[in-house]
C-alpha cells in the first residue's frame, strides 16, 4: 500500500537544512514510499548522496532540479536575507512546474514534505487537497521559544533592550530559564520589522495548520517542549537523530590523508575545530582562534574549507604569516582547506579526538552526541546561541566562550586557549565528557528498532498511508 504514497520532498535550500531531510527521504523510502526529491543547484551533494543510497539500496528516490532565482555564482551564506528573499518569493512557482510534470507522466503526487521554513508548502499542499508534513530540523526548545514568540513581546523582551540586559526568560512552556542573549539571533533584533523575523512568524503560521511536524530530535533529550507541544495546533512528532547510518553503526573510520596523524596521538587528546560548510568568520576571529589554538600547546585539527573566510583569502593571506609552517613543524595542528561530510565524519569519530570546538548549528549537536565527544561551543548566528545554552547549560555535555555574539564582538586567543585546554585535559571537560557518553546510548537506543524516535516514525507512516488512502 505504501507504494501508492508519492512524497514530494522539498528541503530549505542550504545544507544545514537539507542534510537532516535527505536523511528523512531515505527513512521514508525504507518504508516503501516513492520519494521526488526537490534540489537546488547548492544541494548537488545532498542530492548525490541520496541518489548513491537509493543505487545501492533500489529505494525509489527521484530528483528534480528547480531554481532558488539566484544565479549560481551568487554568495547565500553572505547575503542571507537576499536569498531568503528568493527562496520565499521565486522558488515556489518552479516547484508546481515539477509538480505538473511529475504529475503527467507518473503515478501522481499524494503528500508535500517540506521544511518548516517553506511557508508556501502548505499553499501547494491545499492546491493539491494533499497532506502536508513539515520538517522541523532545529531543537524542539527553539520551536517552543518561536511558537510562543508572543509571549517575548508581552513581557517586553522582544524586541530586544539590547544584550546587556540581566532579565530572566523563565515563562516559555517547555523552555529552560534563558537569558536575552541566548536567544535565537532573529528574538535579539532591536525592531519588529526585520524580515528574518518575519519569515519565521510566517513560517510558524504555515505549521500551525500542517498535518504532521517531524521533529529532529529525541524526546528523552527533549521531554518538556515535546510534552508541552501536545497541547499545541499541531503536536511534535520526534523522528531524530536524522543522521547518516555510520553514526550509529560503530564503522570505524577509512583512511585517509591525515589519518596516520590522529593514529599518532593519544585518545581524547585532540580538539577538533569546524565551523561547518557555510558559516562565515571574520579574518580577526580566525586569527584569535589561529593564535588560541597554539597558546593552548594542545593537538588540533581544523578544518577551515575557504567558504568560512568572509574574506575570501587563501589559507595562507588568512592565517597568521608563518602559521602553518609552524604548526607543521611541531607536529601540533593540521589545517584543512576543505569541507565534506565524509571527511567531518572521520575526524569526528577517531579515538584522538576529544573536543569539538562548533558553532552549535543542530546537526553539530546531534553529530557530537552519536559520537560521544563533547563540545567547546562558539555560536556565531541563528538557533547557535540558543543551542550552546542547552548543551553548556541543561545538558553538561559543553563548555562555551564567554564572548563575542550577535554584534561581533571577538572572542579573544587567552579565551580560546583556556576553554580549549579546560575541555580537553581540565575538570569540567572529563564531566562533559562522561555525560555526553551516556547521552550517546540514548540518542542512538531512540533511533534503533524500538527506540522512541523509531516508534514514532512508524506510526507517523502508518498514519500517513491511512490518510492519503482514505483522505
Amino acid at each position: 500500500m505504501s507504494r501508492l504514497v508519492h512524497a514530494l520532498v522539498i528541503p530549505y535550500p542550504l545544507e544545514s537544512h537539507c542534510s537532516a531531510m535527505a536523511d528523512l527521504c531515505i527513512k521514508l523510502a525504507s518504508r516503501g514510499i516513492t520519494i521526488t526529491f526537490v534540489y537546488t543547484e547548492g544541494l548537488c551533494r545532498c542530492k548525490a548522496y541520496i541518489t548513491d543510497i537509493a543505487q545501492k539500496t533500489g529505494l525509489d528516490i527521484r530528483s528534480q532540479e528547480v531554481s532558488d532565482g539566484l544565479p549560481s555564482d551568487f554568495d547565500r551564506s553572505l547575503y542571507n536575507e537576499s536569498f531568503l528573499q528568493c527562496v520565499l518569493n521565486s522558488m515556489i512557482e518552479p516547484v508546481e512546474e515539477v509538480i505538473l510534470s511529475v504529475n503527467r507522466e507518473d503515478h501522481p503526487i499524494s503528500c508535500i514534505v517540506a521544511d518548516s521554513f517553506l511557508p508556501w508548502a502548505l499553499l501547494i499542499a491545499k492546491k493539491l487537497s494533499v497532506p502536508l508534513v513539515t520538517l522541523w530540523t532545529q531543537s524542539t526548545v527553539l520551536y517552543s521559544i518561536y511558537y510562543h514568540s508572543d509571549m517575548l513581546i508581552n513581557n517586553g523582551h522582544f524586541p530586544s533592550k539590547g544584550r546587556g540586559t540581566n532579565d530572566c526568560i523563565d515563562y516559555i512552556p517547555g523552555v529552560p530559564t534563558m537569558k536575552q542573549r541566548d536567544l535565537p539571533s532573529f528574538l535579539q533584533a532591536t525592531q519588529m520589522s526585520d524580515f528574518m523575523l518575519h519569515a519565521i512568524f510566517l513560517s510558524l503560521q504555515s505549521v500551525r495548520e500542517a498535518d504532521w511536524v517531524l521533529a529532529n530530535s529525541v524526546y528523552e533529550l527533549e521531554t518538556e517542549p515535546i510534552q508541552y507541544s501536545l497541547h499545541s495546533a499541531t503536536p511534535l512528532c520526534s523522528v531524530g537523530p536524522l543522521l547518516p547510518s555510520g553514526y550509529f553503526n560503530n564503522h570505524p573510520p577509512l583512511e585517509f590523508d591525515f589519518s596516520m596523524w590522529l593514529d599518532s596521538k593519544p585518545a581524547n587528546s585532540v580538539i577538533y575545530i569546524s565551523f561547518g560548510a557555510s558559516a562565515r568568520v571574520s579574518k580577526a576571529q580566525i586569527e584569535e582562534i589561529a593564535i588560541g589554538l597554539l597558546q593552548s600547546k594542545i593537538s588540533f585539527i581544523w578544518m577551515l574549507p575557504p567558504q568560512t573566510m568572509c574574506s575570501n583569502g587563501s589559507l595562507i593571506e588568512i592565517l597568521p604569516h608563518g602559521y602553518l609552517e609552524k604548526i607543521e613543524d611541531n607536529g601540533i595542528g593540521l589545517v584543512i582547506p576543505k569541507w565534506s561530510d565524509h571527511l567531518h565524519y572521520t575526524v569526528l569519530s577517531h579515538h584522538s579526538i576529544g573536543g569539538f570546538v562548533s558553532h552549535c548549528d543542530w546537526n553539530s549537536v546531534l553529530q557530537s552526541l552519536c559520537m560521544g565527544v563533547p563540545l567547546l561551543g562558539f555560536p556565531l548566528y541563528a538557533d547557535q546561541y540558543t543551542n550552546c545554552k542547552l548543551v553548556s547549560d541543561e545538558m553538561d555535555i559543553a563548555l562555551k566562550v564567554e564572548h563575542g555574539g550577535v554584534n561581533g564582538a571577538l572572542v579573544e586567543r587567552m579565551e580560546i586557549a583556556k576553554k580549549v585546554k579546560a575541555l580537553i585535559r581540565g575538570k569540567e571537560g572529563r564531566k562533559a565528557r562522561k555525560k555526553i557518553k551516556r547521552l550517546k546510548r540514548v540518542a542512538r537506543k531512540a533511533a534503533i528498532q524500538g527506540g522512541s524516535s523509531d516508534k514514532n516514525f512508524d506510526n507517523f507512516v502508518e498514519e500517513l498511508i491511512c490518510k492519503v488512502m482514505h483522505g
